[in-house]
């Protein structure tokens, strides 16, 4: 059976059927009743000309092009996010440097390797037991164990507690 334009509008008016709720039969009679075909006409059509297939093809398509269109929020979230942690390593770094605004409280090594972990697995690094990968423009990629990353934070707070304290500090152990 040759497909031809009154095919594709049926199996259009089918699809739409299909995915507004209607089971198969309810689809076809509607057809049936839209078109002015009779059932055994529309049931042939459904067969010969494959529908339940095609139905099932579009179905994956759309699928697939919504999953894309979430993929893609879900993307526009995590570089929302991870621009309001750069955003608050940034007011850390400059309230310590030009103390015109009270610095961001970090009160524990914890603390900063939290935010810093938090901003690494919206990146899609995962893993507090693994090193982490970086990649400094100019040089080739490379790894920094957790501890260094712990001894970063801890050198953080000693930095915060000297400058919120006017003096030298206990080294921070976590």
């Amino acid at each position: 059976m040759e497909e031809t334009q009154e095919h594709l509008d049926a199996f259009e008016l089918y699809h739409t059927l299909i995915h507004s709720g209607k089971n198969k039969t309810q689809a076809v009679l509607e057809v049936c009743k839209q078109l002015n075909k009779s059932e055994t006409a529309i049931w042939g059509w459904k067969r010969k000309l494959h529908w339940d297939e095609k139905e099932a093809i579009r179905s994956k398509e759309i699928q697939k092009a919504v999953e894309e269109q979430t993929d893609g929020t879900i993307i526009d979230n995590k570089v929302s996010y991870l621009s309001m942690i750069h955003d608050i390593f940034q007011k850390y770094i400059d309230g310590v440097e030009d103390e015109s605004r009270q610095p961001l409280e970090l009160n524990t090594t914890t603390d900063l390797v939290r935010l810093i972990y938090a901003a690494l697995k919206i990146q899609g690094e995962d893993g507090d037991d693994e090193p982490i990968k970086v990649k400094v423009e100019g040089s080739n990629e490379s790894e920094i164990p957790p501890e260094v990353i712990k001894e970063f934070g801890n050198f953080i707070i000693n930095r915060q507690r000297t400058a919120n304290d006017g003096g030298e500090s206990e080294p921070t152990k976590t």
